[in-house]
């Protein structure tokens, strides 16, 4: 097995080569950062509302920097402007716009499942700037906890990527570009306040520049609200930092640091609602990075970082599943990496990852109070190899392969294959690419004390997407469809009466994705997505629950004066399913949410936004049983000097 398991994933490399001897001359590698990577079909809208391409787009998908079209990855990126234009504030916000990404909130502050190209949260892997992201014992990332004022952009990328990232990218990966200072002729200083409904008042403040070879910048925020329901009172607080040094021209050095703190209480759903549960966590990271172009045609690039997840549960009955607890995850990680440019149109990268997690959780109320009654480590060391060549102008293929050696599951080997071809005067773009992933079981789920299963073996998956993007009307109109499948073996099936979880024989997704970008004129811009997804239990023949059949989202962005940004936009999410309080599977209502942003930029220094969220009320839950907030309307002001 692990022989074939090699051939095939060396093919992959391979395939994606060009021929040994074939005659080549080097040339300079550019840009800065670590793993930085391309895409394809990777457009946003910038400021002025025209369609960006980005010459060196920093993604995590290939780990090699060039045009975004290249590397055969189906991608979304969204800028900075885009997040103030529209006013979102939180990842939840943006994920919930994204192509091929759905979400199933338990109301607000509280746990948001992620299911990309409809599969489990723990299959998306995020990060920042590179960095790997802690996640808790189920395996999840708190994305309603990340807010977004810090950003410079954010990259979503669909499809199996284990070879370039490790375990838990089988859908795809999500990387938050933070902004930097350097290259800022005069330090940029901006502070805000907004406040609103449910008692909801939000504070901000951030600095960034350069003085000499020194960059800087640094954002924190502070969110307090009451939320609608008992007992959803959150608090929230983050900051993050990035600060660089460019010791030579060709040696930078650089330091990111991130901190977050959040109080949330847990009402439950409304058919058993409590008025004492909550949960605070705090987590925090710390990463010091190098990057060296050692030659004109080698560069290296290198990160530490070690982060901490700091969880607490409180105000649960003695006799409740879940007892009041502190647990806590310890994550090391270092990532190395070489990139060589062998020839003007050929690359490699390579280099190894080594990541090592520790983990326990300590009962204050139970049986098992004061002791820790879920303990445990894991160590994995990755080599990976990644392959860029470009046989003719507009075709690239792209290939690479990676083993994780896993101290508790074995040594997966994942690989990948992808083209895109970029067709000359219609600029039509084509991409493909086929992969593999692997998922080790969380520690939620192997856990005794949660009823886990300690037998439980890693889930495998492979899939493919396919797909075209064409502009028309110089560039005021483009269009994108991308067809995706993926099969995942030894999937994580849990029973909601024993909360046993069990390895099922098959599951899998397909679907397509559709996009839309139109500036008619140059103060109008629309942008549409629309996903359709089949996501289904093969084993027992019944679909995967809070997985939207079809889901489709629209903003309209327009400039009535050139001081005055007004923003429209909707979601609507059609043919669900879900657990109700008898476990039975039923389907759960659709639902149309709409949302209106308005900012008038007063002068040079002052902005004043407001904004209008569920602007028609829908009575609605992403989770049953859980509600979303009904409407809710917020204002403020920002001050930048």
């Amino acid at each position: 097995m692990l022989k074939h398991q090699l051939t095939m994933a060396l093919s992959a490399v391979l395939l994606a080569s060009p021929v040994i001897g074939q005659e080549t001359t080097s040339q300079p590698v550019t840009g800065s950062g670590t793993a930085a990577a391309t895409t394809s079909g990777t457009t946003a809208i910038a400021s002025s509302g025209t369609v960006k391409e980005y010459p060196e787009v920093l993604v995590q998908a290939t780990r090699l920097e060039g045009a975004p079209f290249q590397g055969g990855v189906t991608s979304s990126v969204i800028t900075s402007d885009d997040i103030q234009r529209r006013q979102f504030r939180t990842l939840q916000d943006v994920l919930s716009t994204t192509p091929g990404i759905s979400l199933a909130a338990s109301g607000p502050g509280q746990n948001v499942g992620v299911f990309t190209r409809g599969l489990d949260t723990n299959m998306t892997q995020f990060q920042i700037d590179g960095r790997r992201m802690p996640t808790d014992f189920s395996g999840a990332f708190a994305i309603q906890n990340i807010t977004l004022d810090n950003v410079q952009q954010i990259e979503f990328l669909r499809g199996p990527l284990s070879s370039v990232q490790g375990a838990n990218a089988a859908g795809g990966v999500v990387n938050i570009i933070t902004q930097s200072g350097k290259g800022l002729e005069k330090p940029e200083y901006v502070a805000g306040f907004e406040a609103g409904s449910y008692n909801t008042f939000r504070e901000t403040v951030s600095a960034r520049g350069q003085a000499g070879n020194f960059d800087y910048s640094a954002q924190f925020s502070d969110l307090d609200t009451s939320n609608q329901r008992r007992n959803n009172d959150q608090q929230l607080a983050n900051f993050i930092t990035r600060n660089g040094y460019q010791i030579t021209d060709d040696l930078y050095v650089d330091l990111f640091a991130f901190y977050n703190y959040s109080e949330v209480g847990l009402p439950g759903p409304d058919y058993t609602p409590s008025l004492t549960e909550g949960l605070l966590r705090e987590n925090w990271l710390i990463s010091p990075g190098v990057t060296w172009q050692t030659t004109d045609w080698w560069k290296q690039t290198l990160f530490y970082a070690h982060s901490e997840l700091r969880q607490v549960a409180y105000g649960y009955s003695a006799l409740s599943y879940t007892p009041n607890s502190r647990i806590q995850v310890d994550t090391e990680q270092v990532d190395y990496q070489s990139t060589f440019q062998v020839a003007e149109k050929w690359k490699i990268a390579a280099g190894l990852s080594l990541t090592a997690d520790s983990y326990y959780r300590k009962p204050s109320s139970g049986f098992t109070a004061g002791t820790k009654d879920v303990k445990n480590s894991q160590t994995v060391v990755s080599p990976f190899v990644q392959t860029e060549w470009e046989p003719l102008d507009g075709w690239t293929l792209n290939g690479s392969v990676r083993l994780d050696h896993d101290s508790d599951f074995g040594n997966p080997i994942t690989w990948r294959i992808g083209s895109s071809y970029r067709v000359p005067k219609l600029e039509t773009l084509l991409h493909a690419s086929y992969g593999t992933s692997y998922t080790p079981p969380s520690p939620q789920l192997i856990a005794g004390a949660f009823y886990g299963n300690p037998r439980l073996e890693p889930a495998y998956s492979s899939g493919f997407d396919v797909g075209v993007e064409q502009p028309f009307l110089d560039k005021k109109l483009t269009v994108g469809a991308t067809y995706f499948h993926n099969d995942i073996t030894d999937y994580f099936l849990s029973d909601p009466m024993t909360w046993q979880t069990e390895n099922i024989g098959k599951v899998s997704t397909q679907g397509v994705e559709l996009t839309l970008t139109a500036r008619p004129i140059d103060e109008l811009t629309l942008t549409a997505a629309y996903t359709y997804l089949d996501a289904n239990n093969r084993t027992d023949d019944v679909r995967l629950l809070r997985r939207p059949r079809n889901q489709f989202s629209f903003t309209v962005t327009g400039q009535p004066h050139k001081d005055v940004t007004v923003s429209v936009g909707g979601l609507w999410v059609v043919d669900r399913q879900d657990y109700n309080q008898n476990y039975a599977q039923v389907r759960v209502e659709d639902y149309f949410v709409a949302r209106v942003a308005a900012s008038w930029q007063v002068n040079q220094h002052v902005q004043i936004f407001a904004r209008l969220e569920n602007a028609f009320n829908e009575q609605y839950a992403d989770v049953y049983g859980y509600p979303a907030l009904d409407q809710a309307v917020y204002g403020g002001f920002k001050i930048s000097f």
